[in-house]
């Protein structure tokens, strides 16, 4: 294999990793705004307070609107027997 094929191969399987992670960036823009940020704290303590295990959420969603922000995450209960069915919860807090 030559050097150049080397490096295309490279810079290939580069894009394509950086691609692959550019996937779920949009759901974590809203996040750049101090306001949601405060308010994701709030939605993930009131979600623990409730019982959910955090490291089995997922952020879907991000609605913003005049006096409050609403979080709408995926819950997927996992154990050593498998994994359950998705759940949605949705979470909102006044601004």
């Amino acid at each position: 294999m030559s050097l150049r094929a080397a490096l295309l191969s490279c810079f290939g399987a580069t894009v394509l990793l950086v691609l692959l992670a550019l996937g779920p960036l949009p759901r974590y823009i809203p996040l750049l705004d101090a306001r949601v940020r405060a308010a994701s704290m709030d939605a993930m303590n009131d979600l623990r307070h409730q019982g959910y295990w955090l490291i089995n959420m997922e952020l879907m969603e991000t609605n913003i609107e005049s006096d409050r922000i609403c979080f709408t995450w995926e819950y997927r209960y996992r154990n050593r027997l498998g994994i359950a069915a998705p759940e949605t919860i949705q979470t909102c807090h006044e601004i």
